[in-house]
């Protein structure tokens, strides 16, 4: 994908983040994370129940659907057709923030980072710095600031326990 294509992409979800998130919040769910995938012209909106441990329904996504297919309508940002789909977070969520990540701490992880290396570790603590603490075996590495989440190309939650 082209550099410009992922800045779109980028800034897309952004704008769409800005846009459902309150609507689905009102209805007492989480927004999770949104995915435009251009090339199949498909946008994901993935959400949780405020409590965790509820599973969420095909039910629940048809509620989230009726309630933002009308913002993402309006947004200017979207200018091209596409297809809405709104998704539990599944057994082995991705995780692309910080924030994200924060919600599992102390359970294994699956990483991969940009070299293609895979690894479980441990989340310990977050730092105000986005430095992220882990255990991998038996030692504590921590990671530096040039070396963030967005230095991973995937993590993955081991076995979600919400």
């Amino acid at each position: 994908m082209a550099q410009n294509q992922i800045s779109k992409t980028n800034q897309i979800e952004s704008a769409l983040i800005e846009n459902v998130e309150s609507p689905i919040e009102a209805m007492g769910y989480q927004l999770w994370d949104v995915c435009w995938i251009p090339n199949q012209h498909v946008l994901r909106v993935y959400i949780s129940k405020e409590n965790w441990e509820d599973p969420v329904t095909h039910v629940d996504c048809g509620r989230i659907t009726h309630a933002i297919e009308t913002v993402v309508e309006e947004n200017p940002k979207v200018r091209e057709s596409y297809h809405l789909e709104v998704s539990s977070l599944g057994a082995k969520p991705s995780i692309r923030t910080l924030g994200q990540l924060g919600h599992f701490l102390h359970q294994p992880l699956e990483f991969t980072d940009c070299h293609g290396k895979k690894f479980t570790a441990v989340i310990s603590s977050i730092e105000d710095d986005g430095a992220i603490k882990w255990q991998e075996g038996s030692e504590t590495s921590t990671n530096s600031k040039q070396h963030g989440i967005s230095d991973f190309k995937r993590i993955h939650v081991k076995k979600a326990r919400f």
